[in-house]
């Protein structure tokens, strides 16, 4: 792993080593994770599998998250329509009325 970490400047230029590529390529190379840390249940999940839940959870999230805000919306429009006609009269026989 020492040998990949070189100076930026080795790294994106031409001068990078060739004993260091593999098939022509760079390989971006990193430090293992300790096997204890490692959820194993999760190696059957496929990559695709996986970004498609994210997906639909990020999706139905906004979803719910706008359906809020038009309800809130519609809300506070419903409630100064009616303060706006608050001003008239109720009509006869209201205060009797049972709901």
């Amino acid at each position: 792993v020492a040998s990949y970490q070189q100076s930026w400047f080795r790294r994106v230029c031409c001068c990078y080593p060739k004993r260091l590529l593999f098939k022509g390529l760079r390989l971006k190379v990193s430090q293992a994770p300790e096997p204890s840390t490692i959820i194993w249940e999760n190696l059957e999940v496929s990559r695709r599998s996986r970004s498609l839940r994210k997906f639909l959870t990020t999706g139905t999230a906004t979803l719910a998250i706008l359906l809020s805000v038009v309800f809130t919306y519609l809300s506070r429009d419903f409630q100064d329509k009616v303060r706006a006609n608050s001003s008239k009269a109720c009509p006869e026989g209201f205060a009797e009325l049972d709901i």
